[in-house]
Protein backbone atom coordinates (compact mmCIF):
# COMPACT_ATOMS: atom_id res chain seq x y z
CA UNK A 1 0.00 0.00 0.00
CA UNK A 2 1.10 3.34 -0.47
CA UNK A 3 0.91 5.69 2.52
CA UNK A 4 1.64 8.90 0.42
CA UNK A 5 -1.88 8.75 -0.41
CA UNK A 6 -3.37 8.72 2.64
CA UNK A 7 -5.65 11.45 4.21
CA UNK A 8 -3.64 12.94 6.61
CA UNK A 9 -6.49 14.25 8.51
CA UNK A 10 -7.01 10.75 10.15
CA UNK A 11 -3.64 10.19 11.26
CA UNK A 12 -4.25 12.55 13.78
CA UNK A 13 -7.29 12.23 15.53
CA UNK A 14 -7.74 11.51 18.95
CA UNK A 15 -10.06 8.76 18.78
CA UNK A 16 -11.10 7.29 15.57
CA UNK A 17 -13.97 5.31 15.83
CA UNK A 18 -14.49 2.77 13.32
CA UNK A 19 -18.20 3.21 13.49
CA UNK A 20 -19.38 0.22 11.38
CA UNK A 21 -16.93 -2.26 13.36
CA UNK A 22 -17.76 -1.53 16.44
CA UNK A 23 -13.74 -0.59 17.23
CA UNK A 24 -11.33 2.29 17.69
CA UNK A 25 -8.05 3.80 17.64
CA UNK A 26 -7.73 3.46 21.21
CA UNK A 27 -7.64 -0.35 21.49
CA UNK A 28 -4.27 -1.73 21.06
CA UNK A 29 -5.28 -2.85 17.37
CA UNK A 30 -1.05 -3.69 16.66
CA UNK A 31 -1.33 -6.50 19.20
CA UNK A 32 -4.38 -7.76 17.53
CA UNK A 33 -4.14 -7.25 14.11
CA UNK A 34 -0.40 -6.11 13.01
CA UNK A 35 -0.14 -9.91 11.81
CA UNK A 36 -2.76 -9.43 8.95
CA UNK A 37 -1.57 -10.14 5.49
CA UNK A 38 -5.15 -10.92 3.48
CA UNK A 39 -8.60 -9.63 4.17
CA UNK A 40 -11.40 -11.10 2.11
CA UNK A 41 -14.51 -8.81 1.86
CA UNK A 42 -17.70 -10.47 0.84
CA UNK A 43 -21.47 -9.50 0.31
CA UNK A 44 -23.38 -11.16 3.16
CA UNK A 45 -23.21 -12.37 6.76
CA UNK A 46 -23.78 -15.94 5.56
CA UNK A 47 -20.87 -16.03 3.01
CA UNK A 48 -18.96 -14.51 5.51
CA UNK A 49 -19.46 -17.35 7.53
CA UNK A 50 -19.00 -19.96 4.94
CA UNK A 51 -16.01 -18.13 3.77
CA UNK A 52 -14.51 -18.08 7.61
CA UNK A 53 -14.97 -21.80 7.98
CA UNK A 54 -13.49 -22.59 4.93
CA UNK A 55 -9.93 -20.78 6.09
CA UNK A 56 -10.51 -22.05 9.42
CA UNK A 57 -10.62 -25.58 8.46
CA UNK A 58 -7.27 -25.32 6.43
CA UNK A 59 -5.50 -23.13 9.04
CA UNK A 60 -6.37 -24.42 12.64
CA UNK A 61 -6.66 -28.30 10.83
CA UNK A 62 -10.23 -28.52 11.65
CA UNK A 63 -12.09 -31.65 10.88
CA UNK A 64 -15.58 -31.27 11.88
CA UNK A 65 -18.22 -31.02 9.12
CA UNK A 66 -20.61 -28.99 11.53
CA UNK A 67 -18.87 -26.24 13.90
CA UNK A 68 -19.95 -22.41 13.86
CA UNK A 69 -17.49 -19.30 14.44
CA UNK A 70 -18.83 -16.23 16.04
CA UNK A 71 -18.39 -13.04 14.07
CA UNK A 72 -16.56 -10.02 16.34
CA UNK A 73 -17.10 -6.67 17.46
CA UNK A 74 -20.30 -5.05 16.16
CA UNK A 75 -22.65 -6.63 13.88
CA UNK A 76 -25.41 -4.42 12.41
CA UNK A 77 -23.80 -3.48 9.87
CA UNK A 78 -21.04 -6.26 9.09
CA UNK A 79 -20.32 -9.35 10.43
CA UNK A 80 -16.45 -9.43 11.01
CA UNK A 81 -14.20 -12.79 11.56
CA UNK A 82 -10.19 -13.45 12.07
CA UNK A 83 -8.91 -16.12 11.37
CA UNK A 84 -4.91 -17.15 11.35
CA UNK A 85 -3.53 -13.52 9.70
CA UNK A 86 -6.53 -13.25 7.48
CA UNK A 87 -10.04 -11.28 8.04
CA UNK A 88 -13.18 -12.24 6.52
CA UNK A 89 -15.86 -9.55 6.69
CA UNK A 90 -19.11 -9.15 4.69
CA UNK A 91 -19.65 -5.54 3.12
CA UNK A 92 -23.05 -5.51 2.26
CA UNK A 93 -24.52 -5.03 -1.69
CA UNK A 94 -23.20 -2.19 -3.46
CA UNK A 95 -21.13 0.04 -4.06
CA UNK A 96 -21.69 2.83 -1.31
CA UNK A 97 -21.64 -0.27 1.56
CA UNK A 98 -18.53 -1.70 0.51
CA UNK A 99 -16.36 1.64 0.25
CA UNK A 100 -17.62 2.24 3.74
CA UNK A 101 -16.03 -1.17 4.90
CA UNK A 102 -12.87 -0.33 2.78
CA UNK A 103 -12.66 2.69 4.24
CA UNK A 104 -12.32 1.13 7.89
CA UNK A 105 -10.87 -2.12 7.34
CA UNK A 106 -7.89 -0.17 5.92
CA UNK A 107 -7.77 2.29 8.32
CA UNK A 108 -7.82 -0.80 10.85
CA UNK A 109 -4.83 -2.04 9.17
CA UNK A 110 -2.89 1.34 8.99
CA UNK A 111 -3.78 1.70 12.85
CA UNK A 112 -2.51 -1.96 13.35
CA UNK A 113 0.84 -1.18 11.38
CA UNK A 114 0.09 -4.26 9.35
CA UNK A 115 2.41 -4.39 6.57
CA UNK A 116 2.00 -5.70 3.23
CA UNK A 117 -1.30 -7.04 2.75
CA UNK A 118 -3.57 -8.35 0.00
CA UNK A 119 -7.43 -7.42 -0.47
CA UNK A 120 -9.80 -10.03 -1.94
CA UNK A 121 -13.54 -9.77 -2.60
CA UNK A 122 -15.82 -12.47 -2.90
CA UNK A 123 -19.50 -11.51 -4.32
CA UNK A 124 -22.24 -13.28 -6.29
CA UNK A 125 -22.85 -12.10 -9.83
CA UNK A 126 -24.54 -12.55 -13.42
CA UNK A 127 -22.49 -13.94 -16.31
CA UNK A 128 -22.76 -12.64 -19.69
CA UNK A 129 -22.31 -15.80 -21.65
CA UNK A 130 -20.93 -17.46 -18.83
CA UNK A 131 -23.08 -20.50 -17.29
CA UNK A 132 -24.21 -20.66 -13.43
CA UNK A 133 -21.51 -21.89 -11.16
CA UNK A 134 -18.73 -20.32 -12.97
CA UNK A 135 -16.11 -18.16 -11.72
CA UNK A 136 -14.52 -15.09 -12.99
CA UNK A 137 -11.95 -13.09 -11.65
CA UNK A 138 -12.38 -9.66 -12.88
CA UNK A 139 -9.25 -7.79 -15.13
CA UNK A 140 -10.69 -4.58 -15.36
CA UNK A 141 -14.28 -3.36 -13.84
CA UNK A 142 -16.43 -1.55 -16.37
CA UNK A 143 -19.30 1.09 -15.06
CA UNK A 144 -22.43 0.84 -16.88
CA UNK A 145 -21.35 2.92 -20.21
CA UNK A 146 -19.05 0.10 -20.49
CA UNK A 147 -16.01 2.76 -19.38
CA UNK A 148 -12.91 1.61 -17.31
CA UNK A 149 -13.91 4.57 -14.51
CA UNK A 150 -15.39 5.14 -11.42
CA UNK A 151 -16.69 8.57 -10.83
CA UNK A 152 -16.79 10.19 -7.40
CA UNK A 153 -18.47 13.85 -6.54
CA UNK A 154 -16.27 15.88 -3.68
CA UNK A 155 -17.48 18.82 -2.81
CA UNK A 156 -19.35 19.50 -5.98
CA UNK A 157 -16.17 18.02 -7.98
CA UNK A 158 -16.59 15.38 -10.05
CA UNK A 159 -13.28 12.99 -10.31
CA UNK A 160 -12.85 9.77 -12.68
CA UNK A 161 -10.21 7.06 -11.92
CA UNK A 162 -9.35 3.96 -14.04
CA UNK A 163 -10.37 0.82 -12.59
CA UNK A 164 -7.78 -2.08 -13.83
CA UNK A 165 -6.79 -4.47 -11.83
CA UNK A 166 -3.19 -5.38 -11.25
CA UNK A 167 -2.24 -7.76 -14.08
CA UNK A 168 0.49 -9.80 -12.57
CA UNK A 169 -1.45 -10.47 -9.51
CA UNK A 170 -4.53 -11.59 -11.71
CA UNK A 171 -1.67 -13.86 -13.19
CA UNK A 172 -0.40 -15.30 -10.20
CA UNK A 173 -3.89 -15.75 -8.92
CA UNK A 174 -5.29 -17.66 -12.28
CA UNK A 175 -1.70 -19.96 -12.56
CA UNK A 176 -2.23 -20.97 -8.90
CA UNK A 177 -6.01 -21.76 -8.87
CA UNK A 178 -6.14 -23.19 -12.64
CA UNK A 179 -7.78 -20.68 -14.40
CA UNK A 180 -9.78 -22.42 -17.70
CA UNK A 181 -12.86 -23.86 -19.05
CA UNK A 182 -11.92 -27.02 -17.91
CA UNK A 183 -11.92 -25.82 -14.36
CA UNK A 184 -15.19 -22.92 -15.10
CA UNK A 185 -13.18 -20.14 -14.08
CA UNK A 186 -12.34 -17.45 -16.71
CA UNK A 187 -10.43 -14.02 -16.64
CA UNK A 188 -12.75 -11.11 -18.30
CA UNK A 189 -13.90 -7.79 -17.79
CA UNK A 190 -16.89 -7.08 -15.67
CA UNK A 191 -19.58 -4.32 -15.13
CA UNK A 192 -20.80 -2.78 -11.92
CA UNK A 193 -23.76 -1.25 -11.90
CA UNK A 194 -25.57 1.24 -8.98
CA UNK A 195 -28.80 -0.93 -8.82
CA UNK A 196 -29.88 -4.51 -9.35
CA UNK A 197 -32.44 -3.92 -11.73
CA UNK A 198 -32.04 -0.67 -14.42
CA UNK A 199 -28.78 -0.14 -14.26
CA UNK A 200 -28.44 -3.85 -14.80
CA UNK A 201 -30.74 -3.90 -17.88
CA UNK A 202 -32.97 -6.49 -16.22
CA UNK A 203 -36.95 -6.93 -17.28
CA UNK A 204 -38.07 -7.40 -13.87
CA UNK A 205 -38.42 -4.33 -11.89
CA UNK A 206 -41.01 -2.41 -11.14
CA UNK A 207 -40.61 1.12 -12.49
CA UNK A 208 -41.68 1.78 -16.11
CA UNK A 209 -38.66 0.72 -18.31
CA UNK A 210 -36.73 3.04 -20.46
CA UNK A 211 -35.80 0.53 -22.69
CA UNK A 212 -37.20 -2.90 -24.59
CA UNK A 213 -36.21 -6.24 -24.38
CA UNK A 214 -34.65 -6.00 -27.68
CA UNK A 215 -32.11 -2.77 -26.38
CA UNK A 216 -31.49 -5.29 -22.92
CA UNK A 217 -30.22 -7.82 -25.65
CA UNK A 218 -27.91 -5.57 -27.60
CA UNK A 219 -26.32 -3.83 -24.29
CA UNK A 220 -25.73 -7.72 -22.80
CA UNK A 221 -23.96 -8.20 -26.51
CA UNK A 222 -22.37 -5.22 -26.66
CA UNK A 223 -20.60 -5.89 -23.10
CA UNK A 224 -19.83 -9.52 -24.46
CA UNK A 225 -18.22 -8.51 -27.62
CA UNK A 226 -15.46 -6.01 -25.23
CA UNK A 227 -14.83 -9.18 -23.42
CA UNK A 228 -17.40 -8.69 -20.24
CA UNK A 229 -18.11 -11.87 -18.53
CA UNK A 230 -20.33 -10.89 -15.29
CA UNK A 231 -21.97 -8.08 -13.97
CA UNK A 232 -22.06 -7.19 -10.46
CA UNK A 233 -22.57 -3.92 -7.81
CA UNK A 234 -19.43 -3.93 -6.20
CA UNK A 235 -16.36 -4.17 -8.51
CA UNK A 236 -15.90 -0.96 -9.62
CA UNK A 237 -15.68 0.77 -6.29
CA UNK A 238 -13.58 -1.95 -5.29
CA UNK A 239 -10.98 -1.34 -7.98
CA UNK A 240 -10.89 2.14 -7.62
CA UNK A 241 -10.44 2.08 -3.74
CA UNK A 242 -7.28 -0.06 -4.34
CA UNK A 243 -5.77 1.64 -7.15
CA UNK A 244 -5.76 4.44 -5.45
CA UNK A 245 -4.02 3.19 -2.08
CA UNK A 246 -2.03 0.88 -4.26
CA UNK A 247 -3.23 -2.33 -2.27
CA UNK A 248 -2.94 -5.21 -4.33
CA UNK A 249 -6.34 -6.52 -5.07
CA UNK A 250 -8.17 -9.57 -6.85
CA UNK A 251 -12.07 -9.64 -7.45
CA UNK A 252 -13.78 -13.02 -7.72
CA UNK A 253 -16.89 -13.12 -9.23
CA UNK A 254 -19.45 -16.79 -8.49
CA UNK A 255 -21.90 -16.95 -11.04
CA UNK A 256 -25.13 -17.61 -10.07
CA UNK A 257 -27.18 -16.19 -13.95
CA UNK A 258 -26.61 -16.22 -17.22
CA UNK A 259 -27.93 -13.25 -18.16
CA UNK A 260 -28.33 -13.93 -21.63
CA UNK A 261 -31.01 -16.55 -20.85
CA UNK A 262 -32.53 -15.46 -17.88
CA UNK A 263 -32.76 -12.06 -15.60
CA UNK A 264 -33.88 -14.24 -12.70
CA UNK A 265 -31.30 -16.44 -10.63
CA UNK A 266 -32.84 -19.91 -11.39
CA UNK A 267 -29.83 -21.63 -8.81
CA UNK A 268 -31.72 -22.83 -5.33
CA UNK A 269 -29.98 -22.10 -1.96
CA UNK A 270 -28.44 -25.00 -1.55
CA UNK A 271 -26.45 -24.47 -5.09
CA UNK A 272 -26.09 -20.55 -4.64
CA UNK A 273 -24.06 -21.41 -1.21
CA UNK A 274 -22.09 -23.89 -3.64
CA UNK A 275 -21.15 -21.68 -5.66
CA UNK A 276 -19.70 -19.31 -2.75
CA UNK A 277 -17.82 -22.25 -1.24
CA UNK A 278 -16.08 -22.99 -4.33
CA UNK A 279 -15.21 -19.26 -5.03
CA UNK A 280 -13.91 -18.95 -1.27
CA UNK A 281 -12.18 -21.76 -1.69
CA UNK A 282 -9.81 -21.35 -4.51
CA UNK A 283 -9.34 -18.01 -2.15
CA UNK A 284 -7.85 -20.17 0.65
CA UNK A 285 -6.06 -22.53 -1.26
CA UNK A 286 -4.35 -19.30 -3.07
CA UNK A 287 -3.78 -17.48 0.63
CA UNK A 288 -2.17 -20.66 1.71
CA UNK A 289 0.33 -20.59 -1.01
CA UNK A 290 1.30 -17.57 -0.02
CA UNK A 291 1.40 -17.84 4.03
CA UNK A 292 4.40 -18.49 5.82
Amino acid sequence: MNKDKLNPYFLHLQVDYLYHLGLDNTLDLGKMFSAVKHVVIVRSNEDAAITAQIFAKKIYSIHDKIFNLTPLYKTERFHFYHVGNVIIVSSGIGMPSILICLNEITKLLVYAQATEFTFFQICPAGGVGIDEGSIVISETALNSNLEPYFTSIECGVEYKDLTNFNPQIIKNFSEAVGKGPLNNIFIGKTIAAYDYYDEQARLDGFLELNYTKEEQYTYLKQAQKIGVLAINMDNLAFAWFCNKLEIPAIAINAIVVNRLNSDEVVLNKEQQIEVIEHAASLCESYVSRLIV
